[in-house]
């Protein structure tokens, strides 16, 4: 045990990922993809779960899935980035706990490929 208390106060910095570690998003995802597909004419299952299973591993089998062709993944593109700064970030259960309690010992770094002025206007709104 004396061995993890060494390692714990060699501890500098703590990093986290955001999306999926810090919040969920994938509701949000799904809210965007409902307007997305209205725009453009295509059909996005409204429930959560049909979302879900068709989403596959990341948002280009989705497009894939939903049957965007090469403009609509452009005009996607333009309107997601526009929707999702709409979305209110919804925190996993104690994470602003354990980000605030590490925070007063630690160095907080985030690493994401979720657009950075998302995330800032995020982290500001979520205190």
């Amino acid at each position: 045990m004396e061995k993890f208390f060494e390692f714990v106060n060699m501890i500098k910095i703590v990093i986290f990922d955001y999306d999926g570690v810090i919040v969920d998003s994938f509701k949000n995802i799904h809210s965007v993809y409902k307007i997305i597909c209205e725009q453009l004419g295509k059909k996005c299952p409204p429930d959560f779960e049909d979302f879900r299973k068709i989403f596959g591993k990341d948002h280009v089998v989705l497009m894939k899935n939903l049957g965007f062709n090469n403009r609509d993944i452009e005009d996607s593109n333009l309107i997601y980035r526009k929707e999702i700064l709409a979305q209110k970030p919804i925190l996993f259960d104690g994470v602003k706990e354990v980000i605030k309690k590490l925070k007063s010992k630690y160095r907080m770094i985030i690493i994401s490929s979720n657009n950075k002025s998302s995330i800032q206007k995020d982290l500001k709104e979520l205190g």
